[in-house]
């Protein structure tokens, strides 16, 4: 089993060490910013059955459009990380599986937004008048 400490070591060792703001941009980064996307995707699929605020919904959609080319960051911070910090015995970055599984996440919230037609939302909205 899992333990939970084991999701967030990383930003646990920096803010022990005390790159705080380092620990926060990850944390954000990694955690709070996908869970944010997919609850914002699981918003529009809502409002694509009916759409009650097209607006609200369209400004959404575009911000995870632009949230989705850079979602990618934090793998390229890992792949950096592994190939530069490998001096021995004084500091080691291993790469877990993990990485795979948050790859796979981010690269299925991507083709999500993607293949989302913001059209729905505003059809849906012009059929009730």
């Amino acid at each position: 089993m899992i333990h939970p400490q084991q999701f967030f070591s990383g930003v646990v060792v920096m803010w022990q060490s005390g790159s705080y703001p380092v620990a926060i941009l990850i944390f954000l980064a990694s955690v709070c910013i996908p869970v944010i996307k997919a609850g914002a995707l699981f918003y529009l699929i809502l409002q694509s059955r009916r759409c009650t605020h097209p607006k609200r919904a369209s400004t959404i959609y575009r911000w995870l459009e632009i949230m989705g080319k850079w979602s990618m960051i934090d793998v390229f911070v890992v792949i950096i990380l592994v190939s530069l910090v490998q001096l021995g015995t004084v500091l080691s970055v291993e790469p877990q599986i993990g990485i795979v599984f948050f790859t796979i996440m981010v690269l299925c919230q991507i083709v999500a937004v993607n293949s989302f037609d913001p059209r729905i939302l505003w059809d849906k909205f012009h059929n009730h008048e």
